[in-house]
């Protein structure tokens, strides 16, 4: 049997041991556009939050409320900046329910909110979107991880409604419908909408969903939100747990895995995606995670049975003629406490030989999220390189996939795309905990050394701010200085993007 079905069979074992905690109700999906992720990144930052995991997102609103938890026993016990106490405040309003659920599981209940959220955007885009040499795929450099929603040259809106449901414990469903409009054009889609199964510690669901796995923060090797969300069964444990036995020195531990199926329009029609991620931490200032996708099968390639659903995540191919497309990375985050500083990377492959992972892709990251005094004002330098052995295009590309690693022309994963290199700076600062502005610079090299490389320069700035209790108002704009667009010479460029959004909570 393939290692790694061993190692989701053991898993999925040893979490119904009795030395594994009782779990947790079923709980909503906090999506990955939520400012809530800035804020958890900056608590386990300066060290107030010892058992999560970063390396897997999105977090269910109960997954939050256990963090938050964490570190208010941890600001109770040691001194905090005014900061985090003024974040912990806003972070308790948002989650009040989930806090309370977690002290006492007998008030758990059953609910219907058929609008939790209603989000109402304007955006202003000038420009065209750069292609991918070797797929399918194309990008508008200043709108990414998005969950693939595009925008038109010039007005744009976007009206986004997030519901949710839970029955007793164990069974949640939620939805969220979008109606874009741009000049002369509309269009209307179901975004998100899953049906979850809490079963013991372990959740079952069904739907369309996004992932976010791996420690980079401002794209990752494997999955991002850069593409739609993928219609997917998957199979996770929300909450870390202990495994039993010697494993117990992993520390808290989660897995992911699912199975999914691409779109039609594309080289070969309707292939299957499948993925499985690990991810622990032995050590309170050590995270270590692996992750590994595959594309498989589709209209025209070797049939398949419900064994080689297994199978194929351990990267076996199934027959002589089956040829699949594998992505693999490990990655680590190290956070070192006296500065306070976190180092995290990614390392990861494009082809394989032997179960080992070639044609190698990287992150590297540094985040200080405190350079003030008053913790107030955060640093985060993360660069990105696809394709370190500078041997042609390889990273999100295939001979026989040859859509590549897309969906609706999106890439899935980092949305500089393959054979490129990207340098993001961003400071950001919490003038309150209401008002949250970031200041970024990204640098971005595309193209192999065949083709002439395209170049971009993108200053930004993002504000947030809470206007009232449930009303957060955000403001992006965005600018881009493209030097050979389109691989082509002497092919300079600009383009704009801005965005308005108000978002109501209920």
């Amino acid at each position: 049997m393939p290692k790694f079905s061993v190692l989701i069979i053991f898993l999925l074992c040893s979490f119904y041991a009795p030395s594994i905690a009782s779990a947790s109700p079923v709980s909503r999906v906090v999506g990955l556009d939520s400012w809530v992720y800035p804020t958890l990144d900056k608590l386990s930052g300066l060290g107030m939050v010892a058992s999560e995991l970063q390396g897997m997102r999105p977090l269910t609103a109960l997954e939050i409320a256990r963090q938050i938890n964490d570190a208010t026993l941890k600001c109770e016990n040691k001194s905090c900046p005014i900061i985090i106490r003024e974040i912990l405040q806003r972070l308790k309003v948002e989650f009040s329910t989930e806090i309370i659920e977690l002290q006492d599981v007998n008030i758990v209940h059953s609910y219907v909110k058929p609008y939790r959220t209603v989000n109402l955007s304007y955006s202003y885009q000038t420009g065209q979107p750069s292609r991918y040499p070797a797929t399918n795929s194309s990008q508008y450099a200043l709108n990414s991880n998005n969950s693939g929603i595009e925008f038109e040259n010039g007005n744009n809106a976007v009206l986004r409604i997030a519901g949710d449901a839970r029955i007793k414990d164990f069974l949640g469903l939620e939805w969220q419908p979008l109606l874009q409009a741009s000049e002369g054009e509309g269009d209307f889609q179901w975004m998100q909408s899953r049906v979850a199964l809490q079963l013991g510690p372990v959740e079952v669901s069904l739907g369309r969903q996004s992932l976010w796995w791996g420690q980079g923060r401002h794209g990752s090797l494997i999955l991002t939100d850069n593409a739609r969300p993928l219609d997917m069964l998957r199979f996770t444990n929300p909450t870390p747990g202990k495994l039993p036995w010697l494993f117990k020195y992993l520390g808290p531990i989660r897995f992911d895995m699912f199975w999914s199926r691409l779109e039609n329009s594309r080289f070969v029609p309707e292939p299957y995606l499948a993925g499985l991620r690990v991810n622990f931490k032995p050590q309170p200032w050590l995270e270590l995670g692996a992750s590994r996708t595959i594309t498989f099968g589709g209209q025209g390639r070797p049939s398949l049975d419900l064994g080689d659903y297994l199978t194929i995540l351990d990267g076996t191919n199934l027959g002589a003629n089956d040829t699949s497309n594998s992505v693999a990375e490990f990655d680590w985050r190290i956070r070192i406490p006296y500065f306070p500083v976190e180092i995290y990377g990614e390392f990861g492959g494009e082809d394989e030989n032997d179960k080992v992972p070639t044609k190698a892709g990287a992150i590297f990251g540094l985040y200080l999220p405190g350079i003030d005094p008053a913790k107030r004002i955060g640093l985060r330098l993360e660069y990105a390189d696809l394709n370190l052995e500078s041997i042609g295009p390889t990273w999100y590309a295939h001979g026989v996939y040859r859509s590549g690693y897309t969906y609706y022309q999106k890439i899935m994963g980092h949305q500089v795309g393959g054979d490129s290199q990207d340098l993001f700076v961003a400071l950001d600062w919490y003038a309150d905990p209401a008002l949250h502005l970031i200041a970024s610079l990204d640098f971005e090299k595309r193209g192999d050394s065949r083709l002439i490389k395209e170049k971009h320069f993108q200053p930004g700035l993002q504000l947030r701010w809470q206007y009232a209790k449930r009303t957060d108002l955000r403001m992006d704009l965005y600018y881009d200085r493209i030097q050979n667009a389109d691989f082509i010479a002497d092919n300079n460029q600009e383009s704009y993007l801005a965005t308005l959004s108000i978002s109501l909570g209920f």
